[in-house]
């Protein structure tokens, strides 16, 4: 029987791969900072929030509620990110 030959694991060659390289592989649109998107996906994230809360007081089946929660939950959350 043969001994097993070690193998690197696949992701090895990735420490030679530098942080700016990755960088310059997005555009320059990437990092620029635009107020007027950054108020549309707050504008979404509210709109997604309030139908969700509009869902849990005007349902009135438990699960249904419970779905409504979740989705303003994740909604929440949108809204750190």
């Amino acid at each position: 029987m043969a001994p097993l030959a070690i193998q690197e694991p696949p992701w090895a060659e990735l420490g030679a791969v530098k942080l700016r390289t990755v960088r310059d592989c997005f555009s320059e649109r990437c990092y620029r900072r635009s107020s007027v998107q950054a108020l549309g996906w707050l504008a979404i994230d509210l709109a997604l929030y309030a139908a969700a809360m509009a869902g849990v007081v005007s349902s009135g089946h438990p699960v249904a509620q419970l779905a409504f929660g979740v989705i303003g939950g994740c909604a929440v959350a949108f809204l750190f990110v």
